[in-house]
């Protein structure tokens, strides 16, 4: 299958960027905290080197959609470093460390759920919507982080501009205002409120791509075995907080 056009360009860099990862980052022996401080050393040293290399910025980065953001404005203003370091992180993390942790948290719920893994098999086209809906229920993004831009009131508490505030996606995706019982899988009747991909002007620009990737792979998994279950004696182990999905999922696969 070919990807053609920003999708094409956006999987490029995402090979690129894996291809030269840090041993830390790629499953090393240093600790979890470790490996995400050589993560980020890693990619503010690409920013540098990118950013200084002929004495003009970019001069001698190769033209792809990252260095596209050297020449990209923004109110009449080149982005900073730092702006760019921030939209690369968020790229590798939703292009490889949150596509990880869904499968890894669809592949768990089915393996709970039996009944729906041969619903699934028997009629493949329930797929998109079922995997939105097991991921609003076990969220593969926690949290967010937002700078509030004027004053306002939720929920009864004011907040003044300027405010640094953590979204939790997780608990909005698990409103039992919103969604009653939130732990049960309904696709049909929650899809419209899910906010797994955002909403308004911070819906995902990758949604198409990421919904494209997980039904490939669970369309794949599903038609090559019969059952997945999990290991007696063998639990899983959850992903340490602000990271989501599992550490270690074994798995028995038939």
């Amino acid at each position: 299958m070919r990807i053609s056009g920003l999708a094409a360009r956006l999987a490029h860099a995402a090979a690129r960027m894996d291809s030269q990862k840090p041993r830390s980052y790629l499953g090393g022996r240093q600790s979890r905290d470790g490996a995400r401080r050589a993560r980020v050393r890693w990619i503010h040293q690409g920013a540098a080197d990118t950013t200084s290399r002929g004495g003009r910025r970019g001069a001698a980065a190769p033209d792809d959609i990252t260095t596209s953001l050297l020449r990209a404005q923004i109110d009449q203003r080149p982005l900073q470093d730092e702006e760019i370091v921030s939209i690369v992180r968020n790229w590798t993390v939703g292009e490889l460390g949150t596509i990880a942790a869904c499968v890894g948290i669809l592949a768990h719920y089915l393996a709970e759920h039996p009944s729906l893994q041969q619903d699934l098999r028997a009629e493949p086209a329930l797929l998109p919507d079922t995997i939105d809906e097991i991921l609003r229920i076990h969220a593969p993004l926690i949290t967010n982080r937002r700078v509030t831009t004027r004053p306002v009131e939720i929920g009864g508490r004011h907040i003044p501009a300027g405010q640094r505030i953590t979204i939790m996606w997780a608990s909005a995706n698990r409103d039992e205002a919103v969604f009653g019982t939130p732990d049960e899988c309904r696709p049909a009747q929650n899809a419209a409120r899910n906010l797994l991909y955002g909403a308004g002007i911070h819906a995902c620009p990758g949604a198409p791509l990421a919904r494209l990737e997980l039904r490939a792979i669970m369309q794949a998994l599903l038609a090559h075995t019969r059952r997945i279950s999990l290991v007696p004696g063998n639990p899983p182990v959850a992903e340490v907080y602000p990271g989501a999905g599992f550490a270690s999922l074994p798995l028995r696969i038939e």
